[in-house]
């Protein structure tokens, strides 16, 4: 296994690339997926004082683009950065939700371990910053089409009134009472564009069946979805501290933030487990949203028995993959960097000749 540098880096402007017309309620594109994956990959390869011949294979971590872009078959776009030098080289999507651009970095990274390649491009978009954008957009599809779902994400009751977001709270579900730190009217304008217009709340007449109320066990949906956004804040921080200590030269001096580094892998994993869980229980009682009932689908064939011990099953195998996961990453850890390992540069990065990546 050989050592692996970064030697070149690029980040896009943050922002949200769309404007809208107050008067027609319609959204704009400023800048494309696509032209940002041209802009972030060229900046990268300038950075590194590389062409596109000199680069092996692409990388492209990107979060459900069949979604937000209407392609899948997103990471051959990479092609466009630059045309003559990048055609016929191999081009790879990965996708982890928020880690994305974290997967395409080491899927990469080992690429040029292995000795596949020798200088690899990882283009992210679907990172830290990005991730609010993606976001943001899938909240409002929520919002449109699994209202209830929305409503309990914030603790929402009243039947027809703007919507607060909630920093942090508690959800008295036997009295429909959800208390804490709220911005008022927050919750409408990133879903409707308007911090006044009204949205539907738990207590909405909209939610009851002639069977009964449909709404989800709000606090456990309250309580997973804050925690979930609350990790991709801090992450994100995490993110911005690192690149400050980096761009200071102290990076590998900060031994606090080091430690936090070790401890902070644990953290896209949690946010991925706690999104899932608010997604999951969030439309309950639905299994087609507005259609058919979880109760309704229920299988005749698999019976409680057969249900409980698969995810025994399944809970122990993903218990002996963490397991193992922590031990290596242990090891890895306590044997520290080769013998023989590069000189490092005056950024505190390895400096070698030959196995290079761009990110």
């Amino acid at each position: 296994m050989s050592a692996v540098s970064i030697i070149g880096a690029y980040n896009s402007k943050f922002g949200s690339f769309v404007t809208r017309d107050h008067e027609t309620g319609v959204f704009t594109d400023l800048k494309s997926i696509y032209e940002l994956i041209i802009e972030s990959g060229k900046g990268a390869l300038a950075d590194a004082g590389i062409a596109g011949q000199e680069v092996d294979g692409v990388w492209l971590g990107s979060f459900a683009p069949g979604l937000f872009a209407n392609q899948e078959h997103l990471a051959a776009f990479a092609t466009e950065i630059d045309p003559d030098g990048l055609r016929f080289k191999s081009m790879t999507r990965c996708e982890a939700a928020c880690a994305s651009g974290s997967v395409a970095l080491y899927d990469a990274l080992y690429a040029v371990e292995s000795g596949r390649v020798k200088v690899a491009l990882v283009v992210a978009l679907a990172a830290g910053l990005l991730q609010l954008v993606s976001g943001h957009e899938s909240g409002k599809v929520v919002a449109q089409w699994q209202p209830a779902k929305m409503a309990a994400f914030e603790g929402h009751w009243d039947a027809n009134a703007p919507a607060g977001l909630y920093l942090l709270g508690w959800v008295d579900e036997a009295n429909g009472k959800t208390t804490g730190v709220r911005i008022p009217g927050m919750l409408s304008f990133l879903a409707k564009g308007d911090a006044k217009t009204s949205m539907d709340g738990l207590n909405s007449p909209k939610f009851v069946y002639p069977w009964g109320k449909a709404i989800p066990p709000v606090n456990a949906v309250f309580q997973t979805y804050h925690a979930m956004v609350a990790i991709g804040f801090t992450l994100i921080a995490l993110s911005l501290i690192g690149v400050l200590l980096w761009w200071r030269g102290t990076l590998w001096e900060t031994r606090w933030f080091l430690w936090v580094g070790v401890f902070a892998v644990v953290l896209p994993e949690a946010a991925n487990q706690l999104g899932w869980f608010s997604a999951e229980v969030g439309r309950q009682p639905w299994i087609v949203y507005g259609v058919m009932r979880t109760a309704d689908a229920v299988s005749p064939i698999a019976n409680s028995g057969m249900v409980l011990a698969s995810l025994i099953m399944f809970g122990f195998m993903y218990l002996l993959l963490f397991a193992l996961f922590i031990y290596l990453l242990d090891h890895k850890i306590k044997a520290g960097p080769e013998d023989g390992a590069s000189p490092v540069g005056k950024d505190g990065l390895p400096l070698l000749q030959g196995d290079r990546a761009a990110t």
